[in-house]
């Protein structure tokens, strides 16, 4: 199966959410099974985790509902074996609407023609008497454009 990159890619943001829905537990899985008391989710509803204490690291957390049943269901993707263990209560809320940002039909890398390039060519000599010291400096710097006429030359002293 080929892999077609940045063609009919939509994004979408959470526009509004439903009712949070009461979390007893998350246990310590790969997937996290969340226990909600009637939660009402349906396998595909995206929410995320708040309030949660203990389980520092599904805080704010966004996930995707799998394998419903009536009290329980997974938290898609989050592998919760080493997170800590969750205290108390917290609240998952779902997305209950979408906006769609942008549909993306094609792309184009870069834009317009391609700069010209000054091909200019800089040469630099230093010329010094004796050596250099920490306090030495160069006595002279020459520089010179190519593709120039020789008065063009500059030297510094």
């Amino acid at each position: 199966m080929a892999v077609q990159k940045g063609r009919n890619v939509r994004v979408e943001v959470a526009a509004t959410y439903s009712a949070a829905k009461t979390v007893a537990s998350i246990s310590k899985a790969a997937p996290g099974l969340v226990t909600s008391t009637s939660h009402g989710l349906a396998e595909g509803a995206i929410g995320y985790f708040s309030g949660v204490t203990g389980m520092d690291e599904i805080e704010g957390q966004a996930a995707s509902v799998d394998t419903t049943l009536t009290n329980t269901f997974l938290a898609e993707g989050i592998d919760t074996t080493n997170f800590g263990t969750m205290s108390g209560t917290c609240s998952f809320t779902p997305v209950a609407t979408w906006l769609t940002l942008s549909t993306a039909t094609a792309y184009q890398i870069a834009g317009g023609d391609a700069d010209k390039l000054d091909n200019t060519t800089l040469l630099d000599t230093i010329s010094t008497r004796g050596q250099f010291s920490s306090s030495a400096r160069p006595s002279r710097l020459l520089l010179r454009r190519a593709l120039t006429s020789p008065a063009a030359s500059r030297t510094w002293a």
